[in-house]
């Protein structure tokens, strides 16, 4: 859905977003006492219109910037908390979460909106510490972030809004938030804007067509919010691609403040992101990144003459998953891995249980490893940028490793609206790391050469 040739006129409210009745909790199994109703003071801007009067389940919605998305979805929250259908048998009071992909971006761009509209109720109580209201009916209203996704781990959601969804770990929806939505057959919102061919657009593209899911796309050109004037001045500011992602909602316009966004858009365009099988004659390598739990992620990769083929990726699902579960990975895989690569503190004085450094574990259980020298992380970044050309990757058994790649940023300093050189640390830095230790595992990046070290060849290659 999109608004082309909305003038601005259109856009300004013209009915009232309606009235919550308020029933104490105390009071709720008493019908003889009176019903509260109170006129909650947000007026829906036109295009917010069919998302709030839907009927579908699941909607998507895509917005340029100062479209109010947020103070929609907040809303749409506080309507959703106060009119759950409860009924005969359900003990579960009413419970709706609003998750950004950080706790700190729920508490400065949502919370606010949140206590402003809800002010006027009688009997709701502010949990200021836990960024959660608790309703005069009983329910809650929850607000938190996918930083910590282990936390909302049980939770049962009639309704669930993530905002950003670009910038969520893809995992969060499927393992923790779907879930919860099955007891009450609950609803869930995805907003956000345009960052790249990330996890967001394969959402928009897999229901693009799904009656069950109300998609909107909103961009300044056509929703009239915004004032030609304004436009034409924040065009003059920006990039083109930054114009074009902030306020015209364009996925393929290079995401700013990502390290691979350009390139990663390039090797779709060339087709280099797709189908690559393994070659059983040339060698195969392991790149790790030797986090814990979670943080453990591994490439698996060939060199075919100047190309380097992603054939798989591993990453570890939860905390409990360590060393052992990675290496039973590695040895079910179809193929031999010749040699894996570890970042420099595998041989650090952190032991394992038995009194083992991590390198000397995975060489207990039969892998070839070698240790690589600690390198600047920006010539890291450099070598893969470099080499992204001659990058090919499974498209399904590299999918979670290329969301990282997708969404692997720099940290914004957001005081002198810049970026830094130094990356981001969020889920997206263990598969990004990984990938820099395959590049700087090479001998022409700095990797240390030896005549004592055999030399393979891929002889499908020069047969």
């Amino acid at each position: 859905m999109s608004f082309d040739g909305l003038k601005r006129r259109d856009i300004e409210p013209v009915t009232q977003w309606g009235t919550a009745k308020v029933v104490p909790l105390e009071e709720q199994l008493n019908p003889s006492m009176p019903v509260v109703q109170v006129e909650i003071p947000y007026v829906p801007r036109r295009c917010f219109r069919p998302y709030h009067n839907r009927r579908q389940r699941f909607a998507l919605t895509v917005a340029h910037r100062r479209a109010g998305k947020t103070v929609a979805e907040v809303n749409e929250g506080i309507k959703r908390v106060m009119t759950v259908d409860m009924p005969p048998g359900r003990v579960a009071a009413p419970q709706v979460a609003f998750i950004s992909p950080t706790f700190g971006q729920s508490k400065r761009n949502a919370w606010p909106y949140a206590k402003h509209y809800t002010q006027a109720m009688p009997g709701i109580k502010v949990m200021e510490g836990d960024l959660t209201l608790v309703m005069p009916n009983g329910g809650r209203y929850i607000f938190a972030g996918s930083d910590n996704h282990d936390s909302l781990r049980g939770l049962h959601l009639d309704h669930v809004s993530l905002d950003e969804f670009g910038s969520h770990d893809p995992r969060v929806w499927g393992e923790v938030i779907r879930p919860a939505l099955s007891d009450y057959q609950g609803s869930a919102t995805f907003i956000g804007s345009a960052k790249g061919r990330n996890h967001f657009f394969d959402l928009l593209e897999e229901h693009r067509e799904d009656p069950n899911w109300l998609i909107t796309i909103l961009k300044a050109s056509e929703t009239g919010i915004l004032s030609q004037e304004e436009l034409a001045d924040a065009r003059k500011t920006l990039t083109e691609d930054q114009y074009q992602q902030e306020f015209e909602c364009n996925f393929d316009a290079a995401v700013t403040g990502t390290f691979y966004g350009r390139e990663i858009s390039l090797a779709y365009e060339e087709k280099r992101i797709g189908r690559v099988l393994h070659d059983r004659n040339a060698d195969t390598y392991c790149a790790w990144d030797l986090g814990k739990g979670a943080g453990m992620a591994i490439w698996v990769y060939q060199r075919i003459a100047a190309e380097w083929h992603f054939v798989s990726y591993y990453e570890g699902a939860n905390p409990d998953h360590g060393l052992e579960e990675a290496v039973s990975w590695v040895k079910n895989l179809p193929f031999k891995v010749d040699e894996h690569f570890l970042p420099h503190d595998a041989a650090a004085t952190e032991l394992q249980s038995n009194n083992t450094t991590r390198k000397e574990f995975l060489e207990n259980r039969g892998l070839t490893c070698t240790v690589l020298k600690k390198r600047p992380i920006e010539d890291g970044i450099n070598a893969v940028k470099l080499h992204f050309n001659m990058f090919f990757f499974d498209e399904q058994k590299c999918r979670r490793g290329l969301d990282c790649l997708k969404m692997y940023r720099s940290q914004e300093d957001v005081r002198n609206s810049t970026f830094s050189l130094r990356p981001m640390h969020d889920w997206t830095s263990h598969g990004s790391d990984s990938l820099r230790y395959a590049i700087m595992a090479m001998p022409e990046n700095g990797r240390n050469s030896s005549w004592n070290t055999p030399i393979r060849r891929n002889l499908k290659v020069i047969a």
